[in-house]
């Protein structure tokens, strides 16, 4: 298997898993990238959760249960020096731009990067050597979530009400954002979002959170366990900027690990923002 032409923003996130045939060991197994015809080989991670927390994004995973293999997605790139990061996308030209509120990540070439997969099995000769001659028998991997859990991505367990954005509590590794808002006569023109963003805070476009409208002078609660190692950004905003206070009684409040982070009625404008979590100063 070869990937090419990744399109991802630099630190993002994003797993794939394939399914390998039955008789498939791990030292079948050989993931590695390429750029420019230089190869630089991944490394074999002790669990799915080190994959994903990697920062360079070069290891893999092997389930030996499920035959399943796993490796994140990234916009990589191999140096003369056969070390391996994130492409830097000013040096090869490969920059996002913005036209008309439309932000675009630059595709990279195949001579960039590419990644590879090879597997180590007997080959089947009706498909011209192509495939192996055992095919692969799809099954989901078991999550195994605790008791009290359940899944809420391909390698994360969590509490139920994770999924409708209502706790009151969370996991020990999150903590919990709190944001209440009583709208005014205007509650569709208030828009409220959470972002992810690098440490510096410089970065933030993966949006986890948002809302477009509120019912009219009526108090809105949202909830949401987010990590309490991860930088992010709060902004709530009032498209007719004259602020959630005029056209009757409004105003809005953010807590964070139960701390109240913020208080306004954004009075007289059109958004305001505030970090929080674990940013770099």
């Amino acid at each position: 298997l070869t990937i090419q032409r990744v399109q991802m923003e630099d630190g993002a996130v994003l797993l794939q898993a394939m399914t390998l045939p039955p008789g498939t060991v791990v030292e079948d197994v050989r993931v590695w990238a390429e750029s420019k015809k230089r190869e630089y080989v991944f490394t074999l991670a002790s669990s799915l959760e080190e994959v994903r927390a990697a920062e360079k994004g070069d290891l893999y995973w092997f389930d030996a249960q499920t035959k399943t293999l796993y490796w994140r997605v990234v916009s990589g790139f191999v140096e003369s020096d056969s070390t391996f990061d994130w492409i830097d996308r000013k040096r090869w030209g490969r920059e996002a731009f913005t036209r008309a509120n439309l932000s675009v990540q630059d595709i990279m070439s195949k001579n960039e990067f590419q990644l590879h997969i090879d597997i180590d099995c007997v080959r089947d000769e009706n498909a011209a050597n192509a495939f192996c001659l055992d095919k692969p028998v799809f099954a989901v991997p078991p999550m195994g979530c605790p008791e009290g859990e359940v899944m809420l991505s391909i390698d994360e367990c969590g509490l139920p009400c994770e999924l409708e954005n209502n706790c009151q509590v969370c996991k020990k590794d999150k903590h919990l954002f709190d944001f209440a808002i009583e709208a005014d006569d205007n509650g569709n023109e208030n828009k409220m979002t959470v972002s992810k963003c690098n440490k510096k805070g410089k970065k933030c476009k993966k949006e986890v959170l948002k809302k477009n409208g509120f019912p009219s002078n009526e108090v809105t609660s949202i909830t949401k366990c987010l990590s309490k190692k991860k930088c992010y950004k709060f902004t709530v905003s009032d498209s007719g900027q004259d602020g959630i206070c005029c056209d009757g009684e409004g105003g809005y409040s953010m807590k964070w690990n139960d701390e109240l982070m913020k208080r306004s009625n954004i009075k007289n404008g059109k958004k305001e923002s505030i970090m929080f979590g674990k940013c770099k100063k």
